[in-house]
């Protein structure tokens, strides 16, 4: 600039000789050209400030908002990595122009969208995985909320990772997941439905063929059931004394094989002796009992209670 400040006034100093104007086509259109490249210069220099301000005002909006999302619990190193690279870029624009070199506005626009379109997508995913989780809670009892859950927790740990892409894939595959399994519950709710109403509907025609069917062996036992007790018992009082005569052809058979023939030692004897005498002593006991339920089944607890009486009274 100072340049061509010198040169136009030596071309001035050329058109005046004395205080007489004088005119030179060569020098007029020279000074033309000139006045032309200055002012040409002066608008670049002028649009070459605006961008460079541009960009200054650019990456302070950006570093407050920044701020601002990391106050409200945002992982913010992805965002101030570029916003230092943006940084860099404004700085090698101020450097280009302080040397009369073309700055590369596009390159700072280009990294500045990309910076401003991470912002609106971490917004944006969080907001989303906040309605994921409401929609996942309101399933609560109706669908198998594992597999929502787990999924959700891997949107989640992509979002603290600053992986807004990733995160946003997880978030629409557990949408996918949940309409899948709420498809499924329809399925099964709808079989559940049909099996209702096949049930109710067989109930409804052969009502009386259930309760004669139900209600039957209820009142035949009601009628029956004093005689089936007794049978119940005796059939324990017959097995009982079944297994205690097996046990007394035992213990013959060991008297026999160790007093006549003389087969087994005195040991095993005393041994096989003893223990089915212990089983023979366990089954009589348990006889009684029968014994007793059956006699206080035919007779009331009258019979039972006289019967303890005249025991007390022999002792």
């Amino acid at each position: 600039m100072r340049f061509f400040g010198i040169f136009i006034i030596r071309c001035l100093n050329e058109f005046f000789v004395g205080d007489v104007l004088v005119l030179n086509r060569k020098f007029v259109l020279l000074f033309a050209l000139l006045l032309f490249c200055s002012c040409v210069f002066s608008f670049d220099a002028n649009l070459y400030s605006s961008g460079i301000q541009s960009e200054k005002d650019r990456i302070f909006v950006f570093g407050e908002r920044i701020s601002e999302m990391k106050e409200s619990g945002f992982a913010v190193s992805r965002m101030v990595d570029e916003l230092s690279v943006l940084r860099q870029t404004s700085e090698n624009n101020v450097y280009k122009v302080d040397n009369n070199l073309v700055p590369d506005f596009d390159v700072f626009n280009f990294r500045a969208d990309g910076l401003d379109k991470i912002l609106i997508v971490a917004q944006q995913v969080k907001d989303e995985l906040v309605a994921l989780k409401r929609s996942i809670d309101g399933l609560e009892g109706k669908v198998d909320l594992v597999p929502l859950r787990e999924m959700f927790l891997e949107a989640e740990k992509e979002f603290s990772d600053e992986r807004y892409e990733y995160a946003t894939a997880r978030i629409d595959a557990t949408y996918a997941k949940m309409s899948e399994l709420q498809g499924v519950e329809a399925k099964a709710s709808a079989a559940y439905e049909a099996t209702r109403k096949s049930v109710l509907g067989f109930v409804s025609d052969n009502w009386g063929f259930i309760v004669l069917v139900v209600v039957g062996p209820g009142f035949v036992y009601l009628l029956f059931r004093k005689r089936i007790k007794l049978w119940g018992l005796n059939r324990r009082i017959e097995g009982a004394r079944f297994e205690e005569g097996v046990l007394k052809n035992e213990v013959k058979k060991a008297q026999e094989n160790y007093f006549i023939e003389g087969r087994i030692a005195e040991g095993e004897y005393s041994i096989k002796v003893k223990m089915y005498g212990e089983k023979i002593r366990d089954l009589n006991r348990l006889a009684a009992v029968y014994e007793e339920k059956k006699a206080e089944l035919l007779h009331g607890k009258t019979e039972k209670v006289e019967n303890k009486k005249e025991k007390i009274n022999k002792k």
